[in-house]
């Protein structure tokens, strides 16, 4: 287990009001319904945003999502870079990493890598990244449950945001812990910025206690077709004595979704490994 410079890497991803309300329509994500909300109000902020960002009827047009990410992080000398394509309609992910050659898929049944250290674990990454960037249009996946309506700052904000905690009813690649808060601004409906917190085995000291909360806070975004997506944002965590401090900042570029899922990537090399710990993780929860 490393969790130095790897784990700052990685954080380089209707009833009456008041009562539980259900999407009632198909959910992303392999969701037989849309998400649970938890009021009516819910429902209508997250509405909200989903449409600032493009709305699903853009997102459901997306066959593959293609970007490439390039993360500093405070106190190393390098940056990193990755490039990460995520067939949406299955989850199905590869990740390159040409700083070590390496490659990491989750091929729909199992998580296996080519040329990746012993630790940490491959599966804690490969849809990671891809949810904090298209968040917004994940939170109508059907195994989604979406809190009542608070209210929260971030570090360096005096803005009152709108906030909703989401959850899922397993553990699966789109969350690396047990929850995201997201932060909406009331004005722009766009996702402000993210709380969450890791859970993941391989990733924290304590398999009782998470790692957390971190706090991914998106100072820009671009228009990719009919989408509105982050594409850079700052980190904050793992310094609780002053944080207003920042760990590590991440610039998103190139994204394509446009293109067709690489088939031929699912392919599994003779030298690939399979992640059972991973694997073992997701099917526990």
């Amino acid at each position: 287990m490393i969790l130095g410079n790897w784990a700052l890497l990685l954080l380089l991803g209707v009833s009456a009001a008041g009562g539980q309300v259900s999407a009632g329509e198909k959910g992303e994500g392999g969701g037989a319904t849309g998400p649970d909300y938890a009021t009516v109000e819910t429902r209508t902020v997250i509405e909200a945003m989903v449409e600032a960002h493009g709305g699903m009827d853009a997102w459901r047009r997306v066959e593959s999502f293609r970007f490439r990410m390039l993360s500093k992080v405070s106190g190393q000398a390098n940056a990193w870079l990755s490039t990460e394509t995520v067939e949406p309609s299955t989850g199905r992910s590869v990740l390159d990493w040409p700083v070590l050659d390496a490659s990491i898929v989750w091929d729909g049944e199992e998580v296996w890598s080519v040329n990746w250290p012993p630790e940490p674990p491959p599966g804690f990454f490969p849809r990671l990244s891809y949810a904090f960037v298209t968040l917004p249009f994940l939170t109508q996946a059907g195994e989604v449950s979406l809190g009542p309506v608070k209210h929260g700052r971030v570090p360096g904000d005096s803005t009152e945001y709108l906030t909703v905690r989401m959850t899922y009813l397993q553990q699966n690649p789109d969350i690396p812990g047990d929850y995201y808060k997201l932060f909406i601004d009331p004005a722009s409906h766009l996702l402000k910025a993210i709380e969450f917190n890791i859970t993941h085995p391989g990733m924290i000291a304590n398999r009782n206690q998470a790692l957390g909360p971190i706090v991914h806070i998106f100072e820009e975004y671009t228009a990719v077709g009919a989408l509105t997506l982050p594409t850079y944002y700052v980190t904050f965590g793992f310094n609780p004595r002053n944080e207003n401090v920042s760990n590590a900042l991440h610039v998103v570029f190139d994204i394509s979704v446009n293109g067709s899922f690489d088939e031929a990537r699912m392919q599994r090399p003779a030298n690939a490994v399979t992640d059972v710990q991973t694997l073992t993780f997701w099917e526990s929860r």
